[in-house]
C-alpha cells in the first residue's frame, strides 16, 4: 500500500466516526425556546445556523468542550442601490438574534456567550452613478450576557463629507480603530493571558493603546 493513501484513509475514518458521534449527540437535543417560522429561504438559512449553534452549545458539557468559536453568515449586502433590501436583511438579523438570545437565556448560558459581527467590506460614502461601492470602514456590534450593552464605543467620524480626514478617495473611509480594538477585550474575556496578547494579535504593536478597548469597558464582572 501507499503510506499517504493509508494515512488519508485513517484520518478520513476518524472524521466519519467523529461526525457520527456528533450527529448522535445533536440528535438528542431539544431546544428550550420557540423559534420563528418562515418560508423565506434567506431568513430560514440564518435561523438554522443559529439553531445549530444553540444545539452545539447545549452539548458542550457532553462533548467536554471548554471554549468554542462558531461562525454564522448572511450574505446579500452588496446591494449598491437596492437599499430596501437592507431593511429586509436587518430584520432577518434582528429576529434571528432575538430567538438566539432567548434560547441562550433558556439554557442558562447567556452570560457565557459573546457574539460579535464582522464584515469583509464597508460601503463608500459617494455614488458610482448607480449607488455605493465597496468601502473599508464600518460599524459592528457585540451581544452577550456580560456585555455592557447600550453603549457606542470609540468615536464616530466628525465628518462624512467627501474629502474628510479619513477619506482616501470616492468616500472610502480608512478605519480609525483596528479590529483589535474590540477583539482584544473579547479574547481577554475568554481567558487569553496578557503575556500572550502579542502572540494572538501579532499586529497589536502597530496601534496606540488608546485605540484599544479595555476589557472592563466592554464587559461587566
Amino acid at each position: 500500500g501507499n503510506i499517504y493513501s493509508e494515512e488519508y484513509s485513517k484520518n478520513l475514518g476518524k472524521m466519519v466516526d467523529s461526525a457520527n458521534i456528533l450527529a448522535g449527540q445533536l440528535g438528542n437535543v431539544t431546544l428550550s425556546s420557540t423559534w420563528p417560522e418562515t418560508e423565506d429561504w434567506t431568513f430560514l438559512s440564518l435561523l438554522r445556523q443559529f439553531q445549530a449553534v444553540s444545539k452545539l452549545i447545549a452539548t458542550s458539557q457532553t462533548r467536554q468542550i471548554e471554549r468554542e468559536f462558531f461562525y454564522v453568515e448572511l450574505g446579500g449586502f452588496d446591494t449598491h442601490n437596492e437599499f430596501e433590501k437592507l431593511d429586509e436583511l436587518f430584520a432577518f438579523i434582528d429576529d434571528s438574534l432575538d430567538a438566539f438570545v432567548k434560547e441562550l437565556k433558556a439554557q442558562g448560558v447567556f452570560d457565557s456567550v459573546v457574539l460579535v459581527t464582522t464584515s469583509d467590506f464597508g460601503r463608500t460614502l459617494t455614488s458610482n452613478g448607480k449607488g455605493t461601492d465597496h468601502g473599508w470602514a464600518g460599524n459592528q456590534f457585540v451581544v452577550g450576557g456580560k456585555v455592557k450593552g447600550g453603549e457606542i464605543y470609540n468615536e464616530f467620524p466628525t465628518s462624512l463629507l467627501e474629502g474628510n480626514l479619513y477619506d482616501v478617495g470616492r468616500g472610502r473611509m480608512i478605519p480609525r480603530y483596528p479590529w483589535e480594538s474590540v477583539m482584544l477585550p473579547i479574547a481577554e474575556w475568554m481567558g487569553v493571558d496578557a503575556m500572550d496578547r502579542s502572540t494572538v494579535f501579532p499586529n497589536l504593536h502597530h496601534f496606540n493603546s488608546s485605540l484599544l478597548l479595555a476589557t472592563s469597558a466592554l464587559f461587566s464582572t
